[in-house]
């Protein structure tokens, strides 16, 4: 029977018993070899009992493939198939379950680490994580948050030279809600001329040839960036748009060697959805940065890339 007709793998909750097992499949895996004695049987009790759960695919009478997700600290502890149960979908089926129960337990933001250049990496980027840096071991780190309930498919984020009527009618919206909301004196958005500055890189998203959204990142220095002009058209919004567009500010400022990003954003409730959104993504609030001053009408936040 061919991998395409195997019936799809069903995850089961992981028990003390299954332990054994799981660990053969760990040493069995030819991509992130276990290289150290420090992942012992209590590891894996505290893993599936105390921080977390666990999951595991059987096949053939045995354990081929297990997930661990720990709902703590929101990581993806452990995913590793059997190498002669690769391509049938229990990574996938795994990653679900584990994400699942993570949601449940109040996780809206997952994160996990994995060698480069592997069919690993190249797994999780199918699957909607996106780079945030490398760690120190050298391993590539990456996130995800929870998805909406109706997302868009086919997004496309592209940059954009600011010169299309559709980006200018949405800053348009965007700068007279600023300017509604915030008071004279407080308002930082950034106009059509502000936002075509050489250390501005701009991005719209595109569903086909509606305009969702846009965003930007400034580069304060070359280790610091400032997400700027994060506005997310009406019809789209709830819709992850915006999600979507700061994963990829994320990533690219990754790409580019940053160590931190920053941001402003209004404090007043008009704002708190932004808000819920950056502190899905690891932003804390923090002082004034670059040319920033204290301002009660304005909320900083900041946080490091790996």
């Amino acid at each position: 029977m061919s991998p395409a007709t195997l019936a799809p793998p069903t995850p089961r909750l992981a028990a003390r018993a299954d332990i054994p097992a799981m660990h053969a499949v760990r040493l069995a895996v030819r991509e992130n070899v276990l290289r150290s004695a420090d992942v012992t049987e209590a590891a894996y009790v505290d893993a599936i009992e105390a921080t977390g759960r666990g999951w595991v695919v059987e096949a053939d009478g045995r354990i081929v493939g297990f997930a661990v997700g720990n709902h703590l600290t929101g990581n993806v502890w452990a995913l590793f198939v059997d190498p002669s149960h690769e391509g049938r979908g229990i990574g996938r089926a795994l990653l679900d379950a584990t994400l699942g129960s993570m949601q449940a337990a109040g996780v809206d933001r997952a994160w996990l680490s994995t060698e480069p250049d592997t069919r690993a990496q190249r797994f999780y980027e199918r699957t909607g994580w996106f780079r945030t840096g490398t760690r120190p071991s050298g391993e590539a780190a990456y996130e995800r948050v929870t998805p909406p309930a109706n997302p868009v498919a086919g997004l496309s984020i592209r940059v954009d030279d600011l010169r299309g009527p559709a980006i200018a009618a949405l800053l348009t919206e965007h700068l007279a809600d600023m300017h509604r909301i915030s008071p004279p004196g407080s308002v930082h958005a950034l106009d059509l001329d502000g936002l075509r500055k050489p250390a501005i890189t701009f991005w719209c998203a595109w569903d086909g040839d509606a305009l969702a959204g846009c965003g930007a990142l400034k580069a304060l220095d070359a280790g610091h960036g400032e997400v700027k002009s994060m506005r997310t058209a009406h019809s789209y919004r709830g819709r992850g748009v915006a999600a979507a567009i700061l994963a990829h500010l994320l990533e690219f400022a990754a790409r580019r060697g940053m160590r931190r990003v920053s941001l402003e954003t209004g404090s007043m409730d008009f704002f708190a959805p932004a808000h819920r959104l950056y502190e899905r993504f690891g932003f804390a609030r923090c002082g004034p940065f670059g040319d920033y001053v204290e301002d009660p009408n304005s909320a900083f936040m900041t946080r490091t890339l790996p």
